[in-house]
């Protein structure tokens, strides 16, 4: 079992970066067949995406940077693991610019039945409790067939943020980003079997404080790992 964790945050031992090497450990508990691949977005040469659509009828991207590399990683991995810290309430610049450039796994879709899906997804989000979104999405994208050039691909999404729980914005902040970054399973057909959202932590290492979300990142792993063995996971 090969799984690709990507990390968005430039800062490496810091409370993102943590809680993905926890998923990690959780997975590898589950099985000890797994192999993982790390990557930090920070670290790729990655271009800004120049809105070229061609990609989605080729499936390859005009740019000619690291990109092309991770997205033949993530076609040939069984599991995903996507993280990213909060930056102005969404995702890191580092892993904005990377979502952005993965438009080459995506297919062209009936024009039709995609705007239906995106009225109906407007719908959604704005009288349903975000939990309960992916699941119904995944539901409409299944009728449309996986939206993505991929096999199948379980996630589990880690974001983090500075600010406390109890503010209001910072859980839709969050659940919003958890959401975004869970698209890869969406599209493809699989699931995101656990999202760990982790607020309050600002300093580096402040999530090595907080036992409750460890061992929740942990867990989120053993999870991904039982989801693509079979073996009675979430995402089975």
């Amino acid at each position: 079992m090969k799984i690709l964790a990507l990390v968005g945050s430039p800062r490496k031992g810091g409370n993102t970066d943590l809680l993905v090497d926890q998923v990690i450990a959780g997975a590898k508990h589950q099985n000890d067949q797994v192999v993982v691949e790390k990557v930090f977005v920070s670290d790729l040469d990655l271009q800004f995406c120049r809105g070229d659509v061609s990609c989605r009828k080729t499936g390859e991207c005009i740019i000619s940077d690291d990109m092309a590399e991770v997205l033949d990683k993530i076609k040939s991995v069984d599991a995903l693991v996507l993280g990213s810290p909060l930056y102005r309430g969404y995702l890191s610049g580092q892993m904005k610019v990377f979502m952005d450039r993965t438009h080459p796994l995506e297919k062209e879709v009936n024009m039709k039945a995609g705007k239906s899906m995106g009225v109906a997804m407007g719908f959604l989000a704005r009288v349903i409790p975000t939990k309960l979104q992916m699941k119904m999405m995944q539901k409409m994208a299944g009728g449309m067939g996986h939206l993505y050039r991929l096999e199948r691909k379980n996630s589990v999404v880690v974001v983090t943020g500075a600010h406390p729980a109890y503010i209001p914005q910072m859980r839709r902040d969050l659940e919003r980003t958890a959401q975004e970054l869970g698209s890869f399973s969406l599209m493809s057909g699989g699931e995101v079997v656990a999202s760990v959202l982790a607020a309050g932590v600002s300093k580096k290492g402040d999530v090595l404080d907080r036992p409750d979300i460890l061992k929740q990142a942990f867990e989120a792993g053993q999870q991904l790992a039982s989801s693509c063995n079979g073996d009675g996971g979430e995402g089975v």
